[in-house]
């Protein structure tokens, strides 16, 4: 059975010895708060965000095991995500990445922006240096809209 869940202490080190989810250090991931996509014990895929200020967060990171992929997993953390932080009345989530993220942040329908657009306030609390492609979500609005998977599915 597939769910997603966030990340309990138990699952640090597992993520900590595999090659292709390990992101971060054990320390950093009790830092951040951590999703997973998980298939019985199997973790499949991580998402993390942190905190920016009162009602803004930053995705760190959003992958899924190769082998995994393409099942609309990412789909189904990132809303997770979104969703979590929605309740908690986050009004921006951030989203950084590199070229391999931009078709999954166009596909959702994300706005993009570049780093010069951020609030100041924004850029000094992002995690590592500023990039060049930035991606806004903004929430409520997000759910709004129906769902982006091609099968109707998250």
């Amino acid at each position: 059975m597939i769910t997603i869940r966030q990340m309990v202490e138990e699952d640090i080190e597992s993520i900590s010895q595999d090659e292709e989810l390990k992101v971060w250090s054990q320390e950093d991931y009790k830092k951040t708060q951590t999703y997973l996509v998980v298939d019985r014990k199997t973790i499949l895929g991580i998402a993390s965000y942190d905190v920016l200020t009162d009602h803004q967060a930053q995705l760190l990171c959003l992958y899924i095991k190769k082998e995994y992929q393409g099942n609309h997993f990412g789909d189904g953390l990132f809303r997770a995500i979104l969703n979590h932080l929605d309740k908690q009345e986050f009004s921006k989530v951030y989203c950084s990445g590199d070229h391999n993220m931009k078709p999954f942040y166009d596909k959702e329908e994300l706005e993009q922006m570049s780093s010069e657009q951020l609030e100041l306030s924004v850029k000094n609390k992002w995690k590592g240096t500023v990039p060049s492609l930035i991606f806004e979500v903004k929430l409520p609005d997000f759910f709004e809209g129906p769902c982006k998977s091609e099968r109707g599915l998250i």
